[in-house]
């Protein structure tokens, strides 16, 4: 734009320095005009074929004679000459006047061009510095954008370093980790039973094979486990470990005039190694569904902003903290 600027700027001073220099030399130009025109003016007549005689020419002279010696009477001329017959002439107020409003017109027509003009400069000014506002804005925003991101992806990823392992890991690792883990406490169970009596290595190994119960027993066994079992449905998952320990307290205080009832204990515990198994099916089945509904949830809480996510965090944390207390 300087550069626009400048040649224009040139263009104007060598248009103004041609203008005086016309000024100065114009007097000169004119002389040689004139002179050139003469020439030319002489040369065509000089080339034009000769006039023909005057009138006057071919009119005999008469001798007047002398008034004195002869009549009164004296000789006309004839008349040659041509009347103009159209003798008005212009006002030359009226033409003042009429020149003076067209240089009037003339001026205020320039000085409207000048001022659109002006306004046409200053209205693509005010555009190109809105044009300029704007980039910049735009850059500041682009900036202020980026670092937003930056921090929103740090964020996540603290939430997602804060979020527990159980919501990032599958569903039959799930239930892998959790079978391990019952099976774990099944031989922390059947080692802390056996701790007493001294039996190392599997139990049913050691169990001595006993005779069948009667119908009676089983039917009442049933009746009794079917009555608990609808009294203490809440109860069920802290049983085993109760039953063991009264189990184990029993055998230890118990006198040698007991050791004839060591054949239904036996069978009680069949009984409860089969209700730790059932319970154990139940649980996977429900650790399950629940693993499902819990994918479900994290998928949509993920989808989400951060703060669901981090209030399905601490949701599926309460419901992994409350399923190992119920196991």
């Amino acid at each position: 734009k300087a550069e626009m600027r400048h040649k224009e700027a040139l263009k104007v001073q060598k248009n103004q320095k041609e203008i005086l220099m016309k000024q100065k030399t114009w007097h000169i130009k004119a002389r040689k005009e004139a002179l050139l025109v003469e020439k030319e003016r002489s040369a065509k007549i000089t080339s034009l074929p000769p006039p023909p005689p005057t009138l006057f020419e071919n009119i005999k002279v008469k001798s007047i004679s002398d008034v004195k010696t002869s009549s009164s009477t004296y000789h006309h001329l004839f008349n040659f000459v041509n009347r103009e017959m159209d003798t008005e002439q212009p006002d030359p107020h009226l033409a003042a006047e009429e020149e003076a409003k067209r240089s009037e017109e003339l001026q205020k027509q320039a000085a409207q061009e000048r001022m659109q003009q002006c306004e046409k400069a200053h209205v693509r000014g005010f555009q190109a510095m809105k044009r300029i506002r704007l980039a910049q804005n735009q850059e500041k925003l682009m900036k202020e954008l980026k670092q937003l991101q930056q921090e929103d992806l740090a964020r996540r990823r603290q939430t997602v370093a804060r979020m527990p392992p159980q919501l990032v890991e599958l569903p039959y690792k799930r239930s892998e980790m959790k079978e391990d883990w019952q099976r774990e406490l099944e031989f922390a169970f059947e080692d802390m039973y056996n701790a007493d009596r001294k039996v190392k290595g599997n139990l049913i190994l050691h169990l001595e094979p006993e005779p069948l119960p009667t119908v009676t027993d089983q039917i009442q066994d049933e009746e009794l486990d079917l009555s608990m079992e609808q009294e203490n449905l809440g109860e069920t998952e802290n049983r085993p470990v109760t039953e063991a320990e009264a189990l184990c307290s029993s055998e230890a205080d118990a006198p040698l005039s007991m050791k004839t009832h060591q054949v239904p204990s036996k069978i009680l515990f069949k009984k409860l190694l089969n209700k730790i198994r059932s319970q154990k099916s139940l649980w996977t089945i429900r650790s399950m569904s629940e693993d499902e509904s819990e994918m479900i949830s994290t998928v949509s809480e993920t989808e989400s902003k951060a703060p669901m996510v981090e209030s399905g965090a601490t949701a599926a944390e309460e419901g992994a903290l409350s399923s190992g207390q119920e196991q």
